[in-house]
């Protein structure tokens, strides 16, 4: 028989057997010549059948996992959202207690950008004119003062705050009773001028608005005494005084008028610590 025929044979006998494997259920009742022609294809299809299905199995755990990480990042967003409202609510809660102590109200007025000069610390609302809001109003916070009105416009205006070199108040030591004229610095702390350096000032001591600059109501929380020095100095004391109300940390003010009066200073400015500078 030359090569060529017995080269047909081989692949008639291998056919052959395939087909039978096809019509044949594989029990033990199958000749063992099968089963060993047909042990390659099993391996082969066996071999397919788990990658396929580890490949599904890797797909659906990476679909799984990034529909987890979604809803994680959409739990966190939203988790965030809710602090902010809280917040938000815990604020404007403060802002009416306060217009409630104050006979005669005020205006609630949300802040909407911050001067974008970094030597100038002012504040724009969205109240103005057409809200009653007027050039020198107070701009005040549950915690105490913060600024005052200085340009209006219909609907926004511009607030000084108390931390702006420009800024001047006149105030009173609320435990000494003595008084000066608070000035800002550009920085967290103030400066209390005018106070002769034979009145006696402690460190500690809660500086309120006098009224006699006829521009800020009498008797508004300010700040706290934080530095006093007499050394060095010909006539006043140097007297840093840091705000109740953080500037950096405003988001909501109270704009009142001249005739506005405090019913009773708000407990929290009392309880304040002295901040750092």
């Amino acid at each position: 028989m030359s090569r060529s025929k017995k080269r047909l044979l081989i692949v008639a006998v291998i056919v052959l057997a395939a087909a039978a494997l096809l019509f044949h259920n594989r029990s033990a009742g199958v000749p063992g010549i099968l089963k060993t022609l047909s042990y390659p294809y099993d391996a082969a299809s066996g071999l397919l059948s788990s990658i396929s299905s580890g490949v599904r199995d890797v797909l659906n755990a990476v679909d799984e996992n990034r529909m987890l990480k979604a809803k994680l990042q959409s739990s966190l967003l939203e988790q965030q959202r809710y602090g902010e409202i809280l917040k938000e609510n815990a604020r404007l809660q403060e802002l009416l207690e306060l217009r409630n102590q104050i006979h005669g109200g005020g205006t609630a007025a949300r802040v909407i950008a911050r001067g974008y000069d970094k030597f100038v610390n002012t504040l724009v609302i969205d109240r103005g004119n057409n809200n009653g809001i007027r050039k020198d109003m107070s701009a005040i916070t549950a915690k105490g003062l913060a600024g005052k009105v200085y340009a209006v416009r219909d609907n926004y205006a511009d607030v000084l705050l108390l931390t702006d070199p420009n800024f001047s108040a006149a105030v009173r030591l609320q435990e000494s009773r003595h008084e000066g004229v608070l000035v800002g610095t550009g920085h967290r702390y103030c400066i209390l001028k005018y106070v002769p350096t034979e009145q006696t000032v402690k460190e500690g001591e809660t500086v309120v608005t006098s009224g006699l600059d006829g521009i800020f109501p009498a008797g508004f929380p300010v700040g706290k005494v934080t530095e006093v020095r007499v050394e060095g100095v010909e006539f006043f004391q140097y007297i840093e005084v840091v705000p109740f109300q953080p500037s950096a940390k405003i988001e909501e003010v109270m704009i009142v008028g001249r005739s506005a009066e405090l019913k009773h200073t708000p407990a929290n400015a009392e309880s304040l610590p002295a901040a750092a500078k």
